[in-house]
């Protein structure tokens, strides 16, 4: 599909979306109103409208973002990886999920998107958008009442070094980790670094040979420009788990924008703002064990 075949069929479906957007809010609004008039027959047909133009609506949503990843997306990535395997459905695995320590709080539920595999400057690289929730179900008088909190929804990757790190370290971001957190951790000659984030790892002195002043400069900067809330883990073995609790989804559509250099160029922020990382870290000799 060229640029100007892809562009026309993203405008055509964009505008057949936000038709079913506006029939799925009136069939709501007519089920509301019906509702409180206790005029039965008229709220079951506004539910169902509604309801119909909600799937129609997502529908059409998974199709665009098909054809965007498959058109768009999938260049921009094998643009920056060597043997790029990108898979828009897929994600991480619940084995890494679960059993790296990010800290985040509990969740039962892992669900993500937008996959991908390949070779940055010689460095194997792995991420995904992921979400995370805990589903609490209560038992009541009337029924089961389920609530869902997200405890963590944005971008994850790791990117394996192929060597030894100095240390076993991990970075928090303080804010909205609760009053657990608000001290505590070591504790650096930055003070603004010490307010900003909770370190943890297993030798205290070799946590300093990740956290140089430059490095704690610049994770600083990272997370001022991250739009979310920085989780990082520097692991012996050689990994290096990244994740950016910002509350939404990497390459997606933004809104009613189908502009396709607009797409191009967001997405290509995105995956710069990704290798921008790994290029930092790999100018840092002292992250290694010597």
């Amino acid at each position: 599909m060229t640029d100007s075949e892809l562009q026309a069929f993203l405008n055509k479906k964009n505008a057949d979306k936000l038709i079913y957007i506006i029939f799925a809010a009136i069939g709501a609004v007519v089920a509301i109103v019906a509702s409180f008039a206790s005029i039965v027959p008229l709220a079951f047909v506004g539910a169902v409208t509604a309801g119909v133009f909600v799937f129609l609506t997502n529908k059409i949503g998974k199709e665009m973002k098909r054809y965007v990843s498959d058109n768009v997306v999938r260049s921009v990535i094998n643009s920056v990886f060597d043997g790029a395997f990108y898979d828009p459905f897929g994600r991480l695995s619940d084995n890494i999920i679960e059993n790296t320590e990010l800290g985040f709080s509990s969740f039962n539920e892992i669900s993500g998107s937008d996959y991908i595999s390949g070779v940055y400057n010689g460095l194997n690289v792995e991420m995904s958008d992921v979400k995370l929730v805990q589903v609490t179900r209560v038992h009541t008088k009337d029924g089961v009442r389920e609530t869902r909190t997200t405890v963590f929804e944005g971008p994850w990757m790791i990117c394996d070094f192929g060597k030894e790190l100095s240390a076993d370290l991990l970075l928090v971001e303080r804010s909205g980790l609760g009053k657990k957190f608000a001290k505590g951790g070591i504790k650096t000659e930055s003070e603004e670094f010490n307010k900003n984030f909770l370190i943890e790892s297993d030798s205290d002195h070799d946590a300093f040979y990740i956290l140089t002043p430059h490095m704690m400069e610049y994770i600083l900067e990272m997370d001022q420009k991250g739009g979310g809330k920085t989780h990082m883990r520097f692991m012996r073995g050689g990994k290096v788990h990244i994740a950016i609790n910002s509350g939404r989804n990497s390459f997606e559509l933004s809104g009613t924008n189908v502009d396709l250099a607009f797409l191009k160029s967001k997405f290509e922020s995105e995956l710069r703002y990704i290798t921008d990382i790994i290029d930092e870290l790999r100018l840092q000799d002292t992250i290694y064990k010597k």
